[in-house]
């Protein structure tokens, strides 16, 4: 640049002359700026080893850093009285998001943006450089979180969440590829999932009506037969109440039945307080392998058009769809559906409950690494194994030694092989096989609930449930792993 400040274009008659005085200029326009951000620099350092020099002499924390603290302390003088003070006024702090018995915390999007990124470069740099800070926060359990006579159990340098252990080098990690080995009988049942062929067998034709009352009161004119029909017919197809009534009637008019109809009103009435019939759930009645998750279904409600032209008059609400599936057969063997404020582990005895015969384990995912969790298996099946994968900070009970625990036995484990050697040694992975039911269930059913009551709910997702297990019996994979 200095070299480009001192040439000497001579008379501007020529592009070269006119490219070097342009040069120049630029040249001697940017050592002039650079002259003066260097004596402002000068001054402001001058300032603050004034102020506050302590400040500037702490490990990562520059001159910069230190001007940007003084400003925002300036401006604000009765603000900044506590650490708490100061952390909110720099937008540091968490924001409490929590609903109902779910805890949870958001980042803070306030706050004085520039002393913020102040913050974040000393935090890094002191991370990077402070190597007793860096065994601290890499050890697995923060400082406040770590009791005497308790060591962390995540070794330095590993990393605190199992899937990003190897994504450094994941896209060298090939995926893994099957082989059907039953297509033939698997495609056919694919095929026989979307077929039309309806039948009704004379038991169902004689239970179509419903039989007469013992008790006082009036006397329905359908059996739960038919407008359990009539409904699984309705989540088949995704109908409203009135086209599944019109289905109804031209299949029973095609198959020359002469059985009356439910009508719309009918159907809405009684799925209020129907009771779905469930099938066994054991797998050929040994011990039944839990795997459970949970998923958000919308409720219906103003369409993209009326939104767009009247604007949205209620806050999107949706429902929480509990789900319980046997890991032997793929079958769901309980659902619950509660509010969007319900947490998962509270619904762990509700699923327990719908649940026949002995369960032989209990595995969910890290919301359910709760001591309710646990004592609700213990009760109702003192055998059964939880594996539930427990949180980065956790730490041995206080009876780890003379009475450890299953989740002690869990951290012991995860202490000895890694993260991702305990999935592999508990069976952990298999809860694979409820997420497939939860994509299934948004495939097949949908992503809503198109009920508005909560007893219509409650019967439309045992159906659905039901709907589901049905379509599974037609056929399932069965492959081998080749690559």
């Amino acid at each position: 640049l200095r070299h480009l400040a001192a040439l000497r274009p001579g008379t501007l008659t020529t592009t070269a002359a006119s490219a070097k005085a342009g040069l120049r200029a630029i040249a001697r326009r940017w050592l002039a700026l650079d002259d003066e951000i260097k004596s402002h620099d000068a001054h402001l350092e001058r300032l603050v080893r004034r102020r506050s020099p302590a400040l500037v002499e702490a490990h990562g924390i520059g001159v910069g850093t230190a001007a940007e603290m003084l400003v925002l302390v300036g401006d604000n003088p009765g603000r900044v009285h506590s650490e708490a003070a100061l952390a909110k006024l720099c937008g540091v702090c968490p924001v409490p998001a929590s609903s109902g018995k779910t805890d949870r915390r958001r980042l803070n999007r306030s706050g004085d943006r520039q002393a913020n990124a102040a913050l974040h470069r000393a935090v890094v740099v002191r991370m990077r450089a402070h190597e007793a800070l860096l065994q601290g926060l890499v050890g697995g359990v923060p400082w406040n979180r770590l009791r005497p006579g308790r060591v962390p159990l995540h070794h330095a340098g590993a990393s605190l969440l199992p899937f990003k252990a190897n994504a450094d080098r994941r896209h060298r990690i090939p995926k893994q590829r099957h082989r059907v080995t039953n297509w033939a009988e698997y495609d056919a049942a694919l095929r026989q999932r979307g077929s039309l062929t309806v039948w009704f067998s004379e038991q169902a034709v004689a239970a179509w009506a419903a039989e007469p009352r013992t008790t006082r009161g009036g006397r329905p004119c359908y059996s739960d037969l038919a407008i359990t029909t009539a409904l699984t017919l309705r989540a088949v197809f995704r109908l409203a109440l009135r086209q599944t009534e019109g289905l109804i009637g031209s299949v029973l008019q095609l198959l020359g039945l002469d059985l009356a109809v439910p009508d719309h009103s009918t159907l809405s009435r009684r799925a209020e307080t129907l009771a779905v019939p469930r099938r066994a759930s054991g797998s050929g009645g040994g011990p039944v392998h839990l795997l459970v998750d949970s998923t958000g279904l919308r409720l219906c409600g103003p369409g993209e058009w009326l939104e767009e032209k009247h604007g949205t008059k209620r806050r999107r609400s949706w429902r929480v769809l509990h789900l319980a599936t046997d890991a032997d057969t793929g079958r769901i063997v309980a659902s619950a559906l509660t509010g969007k404020d319900a947490d998962d582990g509270s619904q762990v005895g509700p699923l327990l409950d719908r649940v026949d015969g002995s369960v032989a384990s209990f595995t969910g995912d890290g919301a359910y690494d709760r001591d309710d969790v646990y004592a609700e298996v213990a009760a109702r099946h003192p055998d059964a194994d939880v594996i539930v994968p427990p949180r980065s900070s956790a730490v041995p009970s206080a009876t780890a030694e003379t009475a450890p625990t299953r989740r002690d036995a869990h951290l012991r484990s995860i202490a000895g092989r890694g993260r991702m050697g305990w999935q592999k040694a508990s069976g952990y992975n298999w809860r694979a096989l409820v997420e497939a039911d939860i994509a299934r269930w948004k495939c097949v059913i949908g992503g809503g609930l198109r009920s508005q009551t909560d007893g219509r709910q409650a019967t439309e997702v045992a159906i659905a449930a039901g709907l589901l297990n049905r379509m599974l019996e037609l056929g399932r994979p069965e492959y081998v792993r080749i690559a």
